[in-house]
């Protein structure tokens, strides 16, 4: 049986004067490299280095032993199921290290690298490590779950680092070089296309949360809520900046406050941007004021425009109503303003347009506050029953079936029809009565006309007093304020004249 044989017994077998057999041969022969059999090029040429030729499908190199002669090491030129070629340094039949021949990329612990280095961890060690010189601070590591630490050995993030120096702490520009995509400085500050940020977070361009959205340049989307702790205040003019809102304004727990002046003016729009006519649209309840109390001189409500409830005639929905006290109903084709309680005017109020079929109604006393007499300086027209107090009227005045509980002056012409003057009645031009009862004196200084009329004393433009309308035929009571009618005259006359006797001469 052929052997392999240490050197010292094949010295023994072949020295000077030693007989070596066929069989000591054969193992002289097992014993030796062969340059064929043992896959081993030596070149012509002297710079040329030895070459070793694969051997099986693996293409396996050479094996590295330990003293034992046990296998440790193998180095092959294919992967493990041969499809790449490649240096492969193994142990155990796994592959420690691998260069893939034909990509250039390094594999630790695999030999299917897919990067420039890739490194699989086996084991609880850490998966990189690179230190200084001095090895007194961690540049690099990667722990074997995964952490990477940049300045110390222990890093608690998938990325921590640690920087005590001056200078960026990571920075990641373009290869154009013209604009910073990503910096963080030595303070802290983030830029993102900014080389020297000098806030937090500056960013150059859009920012879309919660969504990939492009937003624009410079605008911000988010695609869920956004709460402000502080001040959230706008900065800008009327035709930069602003706040465009598409959703409702809500605190989702409270009412929404605004503490300063509030001001919705139109928009002729622009350039991609639409008109607006500056509209206020307000859907639920809406209070005006504080809660409690209005503080001295402040305005709760200023209106340089109209005040309409919108929608059309007979709507119902846009009834306006106002704390119980003013209703103004649009549910009828006569619309109608309700006031429940006092309602005060500072200033000259218009009721009506003209018109003839325009109306004021008083279920109620017409008196001043201060209880003074009460002055019109126009015409009245009372049609229907009406209780009115001390009264003054600067022109003309119509009263159909009114009261008025004192005294009544009308400067011009006055028209009584049903109607009761509990004190003095005082007419300067016309007056014309018809079923009317005055309480105490009458005084009508132009044309007086009476039908049924109830009247205590009259005084007439002469000066003469009447405070009664006599039918007394026989005129006995000989006063200067009665005034016989004209029957009681006629009787007179008549009863005097059948009581003369006619002498003829």
């Amino acid at each position: 049986m052929i052997e392999k044989r240490k050197r010292e017994e094949l010295y023994n077998k072949f020295r000077q004067g030693a007989v070596p057999s066929g069989a000591d041969f054969a193992d002289l022969i097992r014993s030796q490299l062969n340059l064929l059999d043992d896959g081993i090029d030596i070149s012509e040429n002297p710079d040329d280095p030895i070459g070793l030729r694969a051997h099986g499908m693996k293409e396996n190199l050479l094996d590295f032993s330990d003293q034992e002669n046990r296998r440790r090491w193998t180095i092959s030129g294919r992967c493990e199921d041969e499809s790449k070629e490649g240096l492969n340094v193994k142990a155990d039949e796994n592959s420690k290290l691998y260069i893939e021949r034909e990509s250039g990329n390094l594999g630790l612990s695999t030999d299917q690298p897919t990067a420039k280095l890739h490194i699989i961890q086996t084991s609880a060690t850490n998966a990189l490590r690179i230190d200084d010189e001095g090895n007194d601070r961690t540049p690099l590591i990667v722990t074997s779950d995964g952490q990477v630490g940049i300045g110390l050995d222990s890093p608690g993030a998938k990325l921590h680092v640690s920087y005590n120096g001056i200078g960026d702490i990571l920075r990641v520009d373009d290869t154009e070089d013209d604009t910073t995509p990503f910096i963080i400085t030595d303070t802290g500050n983030v830029g993102m296309g900014y080389s020297d940020p000098k806030a937090k977070l500056t960013v150059n361009g859009g920012v879309s949360i919660g969504k990939d959205y492009n937003p624009g340049d410079k605008n911000l989307y988010v695609e869920g809520n956004v709460e402000i702790a502080g001040s959230f205040v706008l900065s800008g003019d009327s035709e930069i900046g602003g706040f465009v809102i598409n959703a409702p304004i809500t605190s989702m727990t409270e009412e929404v406050i605004i503490k300063d002046n509030l001001r919705i003016i139109p928009d002729p729009g622009g350039s991609g941007k639409p008109a607006s006519d500056g509209s206020l649209s307000v859907a639920g309840d809406t209070t005006l004021g504080t809660y409690d109390k209005v503080p001295a001189n402040q305005n709760v409500v200023t209106i340089n425009g109209q005040i309409r409830s919108g929608g059309e005639l007979g709507d119902e929905q846009y009834e306006l109503v106002v704390n119980d006290i003013l209703t103004v109903d649009r549910n009828t084709q006569t619309p109608k303003a309700t006031v429940k309680g006092v309602l005060s005017v500072i200033g000259t109020s218009f009721l009506g347009n003209n018109q003839v079929g325009d109306y004021i109604y008083l279920n109620g006393l017409v008196k001043r506050e201060d209880e003074k007499d009460v002055t019109i300086d126009d015409n009245l027209t009372v049609n229907k029953n009406t209780k009115l107090n001390t009264l003054t009227v600067g022109a003309k005045a119509e009263l159909h079936e009114a009261v008025v509980g004192n005294d009544l002056t009308v400067t011009k012409n006055a028209k009584l029809r049903d109607a009761v003057v509990e004190n003095n009645l005082t007419v300067n031009k016309t007056a014309n009565l018809n079923n009317v009862n005055v309480g105490q004196g009458l005084t009508v200084n132009g044309d007086a006309s009476f039908n049924t009329a109830d009247i205590t004393s009259l005084k007439l433009r002469s000066g003469a007093t009447v405070n009664n309308l006599s039918t007394d035929s026989t005129l006995a009571g000989n006063s200067n304020q009665s005034i016989p009618t004209e029957r009681a005259v006629k009787q007179y006359v008549d009863n005097r004249v059948a009581g003369v006797k006619i002498v003829y001469a």
